[in-house]
């Protein structure tokens, strides 16, 4: 074999081992990150928790819609309890798939940053190879067609060589624009790396809005088993003593929307803060009231809202599920009696159950300073309201722009 032939089939190894190379980086690149992962057991698993929720949520509506008695409001009870402990187990469960997920995702970035750097060495090192063995081959040792002609052994021999250079010569363009194209995907896949790098940033913030969810979840599952204790509690588990406490809510509901319905502020009287507007009573018993106690009210526009967004904040004893000393208030008014003890809050309460919204309208409140003193200026009246058969004493002040406060069941 001449020593032209020695030198291409050198040339076209050195070629043939570059390309291999190439190939072989791109399918240990690429193929890996060409599936998506599924998981069809969890899809199937996380349907039966969706379903369980659904049929759960239905049992709620329905035990909802019965006729109010004690073995209803412990049916709802429970049918919320039982749709919580599913409720927490799904987001658990999401939580855990989230987790997976970015442990995949963490493992996929770990491998593609490991390849793509050793892609890029590799393409840069062999490129320059390339290059070299190129010049090398073409420059430095290039065979000019005289050349050729003499060291050919006839016509054909010389023909044969022509076309073979011509072919290296092709093979090598073809080879130079397949590691510009690889160069390309170098590209690509690092604008996927990124994506991934912020897929991850999303998937914990998912994750860390699911562990807030589950922490609110087992949270509102305990309220609701302390309210069943609390309902059993109230009602010394007795249809009649249930009966006679939803009778109570439901006359004083309906005499105070007649008083907001009714007052006149016209002939009312001016009034500062801290004035002594009335003394706390227990007028309306017993069919609108349970013992002595004011029932603080605030309404805007005639919608009932929190009365502790006027009051200044106050660390005040409350009875609720988890009695105890809490700071109440986030306003600027004073309040309305001194150093009193919240007997009920506004909202959800161990009580509210009485109460068609299933939550309470205002704050009751009491105090061994049975004053009750004008938290804000305004407008006073005063009047009387029939509460089932007996009579409910009430103050309201109007302190302009929409804004009255009531206090219900004075002397």
């Amino acid at each position: 074999m001449s020593i032209f032939h020695k030198r291409i089939f050198k040339t076209r190894g050195i070629l043939f081992y570059v390309s291999a190379v190439f190939i072989a980086l791109l399918i240990i690149v690429v193929l890996p990150f060409s599936f998506g992962y599924k998981g069809v057991g969890a899809t199937k698993e996380a349907d039966e928790v969706a379903d369980e929720i659904t049929k759960l949520q239905k049992a709620l509506d329905a035990a909802k819609n019965k006729e109010a008695s004690l073995a209803r409001e412990k049916e709802i009870i429970e049918s919320e309890i039982a749709l919580k402990n599913v409720q927490i187990r799904q987001a658990d469960y999401q939580i855990e798939q989230k987790q997976e997920e970015l442990k995949i995702l963490q493992e996929d970035i770990d491998l593609l940053e490991i390849r793509l750097n050793r892609l890029g060495e590799t393409i840069d090192y062999h490129k320059g190879l390339l290059a070299k063995r190129i010049k090398r081959e073409y420059i430095e040792h290039q065979y000019t067609t005289f050349e050729l002609l003499i060291s050919s052994d006839n016509l054909s021999d010389f023909m044969a060589r022509i076309k073979y250079i011509q072919k290296v010569e092709a093979e090598d363009k073809e080879l130079l624009s397949k590691m510009n194209s690889t160069k390309d995907n170098y590209e690509v896949e690092q604008e996927v790396l990124a994506d991934k790098k912020n897929q991850v940033v999303e998937i914990k913030k998912q994750i860390e809005k699911q562990r807030s969810q589950s922490e609110q979840l087992r949270a509102t599952l305990e309220e609701q088993k302390k309210a069943k204790d609390k309902l059993i509690e109230i009602t010394k588990n007795d249809e009649k003593k249930y009966q006679e406490l939803l009778n109570q809510a439901k006359a004083e509901l309906e005499a105070i929307q007649n008083i907001v319905n009714s007052i006149n502020f016209k002939d009312g009287k001016e009034i500062k803060e801290g004035e002594l507007i009335a003394i706390m009573g227990n007028s309306g018993y017993p069919k609108c009231s349970s013992g002595a106690h004011l029932h603080f009210e605030v309404r805007k526009n005639g919608i009932v809202v929190d009365p502790a967004k006027y009051l200044e904040s106050k660390k005040i004893f409350v009875y609720d599920f988890d009695s105890g000393n809490k700071s109440i208030g986030s306003g600027e008014w004073s309040w309305p009696m001194k150093d009193p003890t919240i007997n009920q809050l506004y909202g959800k309460t161990p009580w509210s159950w009485r109460y068609a919204s299933r939550k309470h309208d205002g704050l009751d409140m009491g105090s061994s300073d049975t004053y009750i003193y004008a938290p804000e200026g305004g407008v006073l009246a005063k009047g009387t309201m029939n509460c089932g058969g007996p009579v409910i004493k009430y103050v309201a002040i109007n302190h302009g722009d929409g804004i009255v406060s009531y206090y219900l069941h004075v002397k």
